[in-house]
């Protein structure tokens, strides 16, 4: 192992060390985690875990699809390894793009000349999660409309949801009917 490998990876260590250290310094917050986790039924775990495998092996066949689309040719291995990169990233970074970045970069350095593609596999993913979330969020705003708006508070709130709720699904139709007519050649 080269010398600059092994300071990339000691590197590593230590900031993984300052990250555990910082996120675990206070001990009454520990002890609160510690008696949530243990307090916690395990069989609910287990469920919540099977689901969360469930939901990644989902995202694992959709960027399959999306990939096959777009001609990309990767191996299910491939997939799941960057769905796994892609995951962690999202959880270690800030805001929810990150995974994103990570894995439009590896999916440009594997597939040579098909940048767009990639990207457009990324986004397409994106705009499918956002599509999935919003149907969900649209059913549960239906079946608890009451309960959402029994205060002054939740009713501003949800008024403003629906509203992200329109201009969203507004942009989509506005992206779809531009795509079909071919604008987006013309610009």
């Amino acid at each position: 192992m080269s010398i600059k490998k092994t300071l990339i990876t000691v590197a590593q260590a230590a900031i993984t060390i300052g990250i555990l250290a910082w996120l675990f310094r206070d001990p009454t917050r520990n002890r609160e985690m510690w008696n949530a986790f243990t307090g916690a039924s395990l069989g609910w775990v287990l469920l919540a875990v099977l689901m969360l495998g469930l939901v990644e092996v989902c995202a694992v066949v959709r960027w399959k699809i999306l990939m096959d689309v777009q001609d990309l040719r990767l191996g299910w291995k491939r997939l799941t390894d960057l769905t796994m990169i892609g995951l962690f990233f999202n959880i270690l970074m800030p805001g929810g793009t990150g995974g994103d970045v990570v894995k439009i970069f590896y999916l440009i350095k594997e597939t040579p000349g098909k940048k767009g593609a990639a990207m457009l596999a990324a986004v397409m993913d994106r705009v499918l999660g956002l599509m999935a979330m919003m149907t969900l969020g649209g059913i549960m705003i239906a079946l608890r409309y009451d309960w959402l708006t029994t205060t002054k508070a939740t009713s501003g709130l949800l008024l403003v949801l629906i509203g992200v709720f329109g201009s969203a699904i507004a942009f989509l139709v506005v992206s779809l009917v531009v795509t079909m007519m071919g604008w987006v050649n013309k610009l």
